[in-house]
């Protein structure tokens, strides 16, 4: 998505560094209003904490990890969870008090968050446990955060959700109507290049 790699990674017994010069970790809060939520990824760095679940984006389709045992606890918030071994799902809801588990996906061609559609919750992976107001977004909009503010954003739709009178910049904002500009456009999951 946006021209690199993403994948989530979790692992509660040891500490990560990234390798590579282009990837980095990040961790997430959400808020939700109505229908829309918003998925804030705050840069973590190229260390990842033992028991903190990231998403790792990087312009590389192979991003590896090195064991680093010096690595400090990360103390922020972090709304992401991960499990050590794959857990049945209904019993990381009831842990979590969770209505709904979402893992980072590309689903029918519409990249983000859905909600995990198998009975188990993959191991080493990162993913957000939802409840109320929050299990029932029908969007989440990805906000980048860094130290001067909102650098980037990209907005992801499910693809029950999306119409064809949705359209998008390919970095991710939502437009009023149909582009009158030339360009390459992204409408109901599709990249759509307009004349």
């Amino acid at each position: 998505m946006d021209g690199n790699y993403w994948t989530t990674f979790y692992c509660g017994d040891a500490a990560y560094t990234i390798d590579g010069e282009n990837a980095w970790a990040y961790t997430a809060t959400y808020s939700v209003e109505s229908e829309q939520g918003v998925l804030t990824l705050h840069k973590l760095g190229k260390d990842i904490p033992q028991a903190t679940a990231v998403i790792v984006v990087g312009d590389g389709a192979s991003i590896g990890l090195t064991k680093n045992d010096g690595i400090a606890a990360y103390e922020g918030t972090n709304n992401l969870h991960g499990v050590d071994e794959a857990t049945a799902l209904d019993d990381v809801k009831t842990s979590l008090g969770a209505d709904a588990i979402l893992v980072l996906s590309n689903k029918g061609g519409n990249f983000g968050f859905h909600e995990l559609a198998t009975t188990n919750v993959p191991a080493r992976k990162a993913f957000l446990a939802l409840s109320g107001e929050a299990a029932k977004a029908r969007q989440f909009t990805m906000v980048f955060e860094d130290a001067t503010g909102i650098s980037e954003e990209l907005r992801v739709k499910s693809e029950e959700f999306a119409t064809a009178t949705d359209w998008y910049t390919l970095d991710g904002r939502r437009l009023s109507g149909k582009p009158t500009k030339s360009g390459v456009y992204v409408n109901s999951g599709r990249k759509v290049v307009i004349k």
